[in-house]
């Protein structure tokens, strides 16, 4: 099973103009194609059926923030999915952790919550991470859930989103592999307008034990950084 490959693996991202034959995870080398459903316009269902049905023998890392979608797909076509985008809410993790190991490898959760209003709220600080950190630990115990099927995405935003974000999120991963779960992050949107320092960045993440990485190999400096420190 490709999760439990020796890391860091390689997501590549999908978009809705590439084309499923000579897609460009077959040729960087990727573990597993990143679909994120929330950014395609139009009917999410038919594309995402389209989706797994053509890609059901890859591995498929699939994102969205509609969770009746998510589970329509475990039902009709299981595969090795990893489900992101799982807040810290007891009726996600209780309802998800059913498929874990029958309909989909894994699922992730966002070291997050969600807030009153649409937008959801990020830890500002260490005290804030350990807090939803033993806060899942917790739910884990009370469901009974395997720490293999949970990944955690430790909450990488903006990297000047605070003053110690970018030590507090290395610091995050070192205590999430310390605890026994396996992490994940996204480096598609973290611009700050400094390429020297977010590929910087890249590379401690990636040197902290980062599991999953999910990137643009289009991207010369992160590709041969990432396949240096590949096992």
């Amino acid at each position: 099973m490709t999760l439990y490959k020796k890391g860091p693996l390689l997501a590549v991202s999908y978009t809705n103009e590439d084309s499923f034959i000579e897609h460009p995870q077959l040729k960087n080398g990727a573990d597993f194609l990143y679909a994120d459903l929330d950014i395609f316009p139009g009917n999410q269902e038919d594309f995402c059926f389209q989706t797994v049905e053509t890609l059901k023998n890859f591995p498929l890392i699939i994102n969205s923030q509609n969770k009746e979608l998510l589970g329509k797909i475990l039902e009709v076509q299981p595969g090795e999915y990893i489900l992101k985008s799982l807040d810290l809410e007891d009726d996600n993790l209780h309802n998800f952790a059913p498929f874990i190991g029958l309909c989909c490898s894994a699922i992730v959760v966002l070291l997050r919550q969600k807030g009153d209003n649409i937008e959801p709220i990020f830890p500002k600080n260490m005290n804030e991470r350990k807090n939803l950190i033993e806060y899942l630990e917790k739910k884990v115990s009370k469901y009974s859930l395997p720490k293999e099927g949970i990944i955690i995405d430790p909450a990488i935003t903006s990297l000047e989103s605070y003053p110690q974000h970018k030590e507090d999120v290395l610091k995050t991963i070192s205590l999430l592999k310390e605890k026994g779960f396996r992490t994940i992050a996204s480096f598609l949107n973290i611009v700050d307008g400094n390429e020297e320092k977010e590929i910087s960045f890249f590379k401690e993440v990636l040197e902290s034990g980062l599991d999953i990485a999910i990137f643009d190999p289009s991207n010369s400096k992160m590709k041969e950084i990432f396949f240096s420190l590949r096992c």
